[in-house]
């Protein structure tokens, strides 16, 4: 019901042809980044999300364009409006509340003595459309079912085709009670609707 960067998130991706669903880190740590021995890598820059338009531009993105795609799977998503100390938290879903993809890109970090080892995943955004303005100035890129196999094929060289024109789907929001803004907060109390 309620998942913050750097805890586990459910994607779906193909590796070597074969499809493979896991949870991983949500907060992408590029494969190059520094460890201490015996310790996972601490990366200060705040990878949770990735503009869509800049992802050739940002060194820890870039290298996993060509085969590292994947789908980011959740129910809804959160965002937040009003004064801070007195944010109002909205969930924002599907009509039908169905599951439904995000576009993503993912990464494996992997210790030096090949001990530890950590996958991640970052969440594509783009510009916020009509509905989300009123929330927000960025959505997450929601994949339709038509594109995903286009995404995940990592020998599609126009990878970014899979993002073109797609047009938002019908969301629908409501405010939810401050029990969200609660640190901890878990379970259905997340997403019932404020009185």
């Amino acid at each position: 019901y309620n998942i913050a960067p750097t805890q586990p998130i459910r994607i779906a991706r193909r590796v070597a042809g074969a499809p493979d669903h896991r949870y991983v880190r949500w907060g992408l740590v590029p494969f190059f980044a520094k460890a201490e021995p015996g310790a996972l890598p601490v990366w200060k820059f705040p990878t949770f999300n990735a503009r869509s338009e800049e992802l050739e531009q940002k060194p820890s993105f870039r290298h996993t364009l060509a085969s590292q795609r994947c789908l980011v799977l959740i129910n809804g998503f959160y965002e937040w409006t009003g004064e801070k100390g007195h944010k109002t938290p909205h969930y924002i879903v599907l009509p039908d509340r169905k599951p439904f993809a995000l576009a993503g890109l993912w990464d494996r970090w992997t210790s030096k003595d090949g001990a530890l080892e950590l996958v991640s995943c970052t969440v594509l955004t783009r510009a916020a459309g009509v509905f989300m303005r009123a929330l927000h100035t960025r959505e997450p890129v929601i994949l339709p079912a038509d594109r995903h196999d286009a995404w995940l094929d990592e020998k599609n060289a126009n990878w970014w085709r899979a993002l073109e024109g797609i047009d938002v789907p019908p969301l629908q929001q409501y405010a939810v009670t401050g029990y969200l803004n609660r640190r901890g907060a878990e379970g259905p109390e997340c997403i019932r609707p404020a009185t």
